[in-house]
């Protein structure tokens, strides 16, 4: 009975060994697996927080054939053709902003032409004004003498001939001086 509790008790122990082996074991291998799985996923994981703030160069070096590795080759091809696009962007950009230069100085041009031809009409509409006010004057004139002249033969103004003839002759060096205007 003594050496069969003896076998008893070192079989227990040997069992309980074995198992704590194959706990630790086990935990191990548990620990390389997840580590094996998350690594990569965690690496992935900060290459698209990077990408996300505008860091195109975070390629994944995952060299795996599972999910994971299609995953990160993906990931790979998606920053490759986000370089592209970035890179026609910035082109077109830099063209649209050559095209907005060009128009802009145009435009500017086009201004400075304008404000020439503005200033241009405003010396033209002053000349035009004073033309308008010098004929205004020199027809008012000859056509106020002429009225003048005219009423005052109306009205009997002219006592003597030698006056009508002097008003006539008045009134008419007037009406040849408005033909000559």
């Amino acid at each position: 009975l003594e050496s069969m509790n003896r076998a008893l008790a070192i079989n227990m122990r040997n069992a309980i060994i074995i198992t704590l082996i194959m706990i630790i074991l086990g935990a191990l291998a548990v620990i390389y697996l997840v580590r094996s799985i998350a690594s990569p996923i965690y690496n992935l994981a900060d290459a698209t927080r990077a990408v996300a703030q505008g860091d195109l160069d975070q390629p994944v070096t995952i060299k795996r054939s599972d999910e994971i590795g299609i995953l990160a080759d993906s990931f790979n091809h998606m920053i490759e053709q986000l370089k592209v696009s970035r890179g026609k962007i910035e082109s077109w950009n830099r063209e649209l902003e050559a095209k907005v230069a060009e128009r802009t100085t145009e435009l500017k041009e086009k201004h400075n032409e304008l404000e020439k031809a503005y200033e241009a009409l405003k010396t033209l509409d002053k000349a035009k004004d004073d033309f308008l006010s010098l004929v205004s004057h020199e027809l008012r004139t000859p056509l106020s003498s002429i009225l003048l002249y005219s009423e005052m033969l109306l009205d009997g103004l002219a006592s003597s001939a030698e006056d009508q003839d002097e008003f006539l002759t008045t009134i008419v060096e007037n009406c040849k001086r408005l033909t000559r205007l």
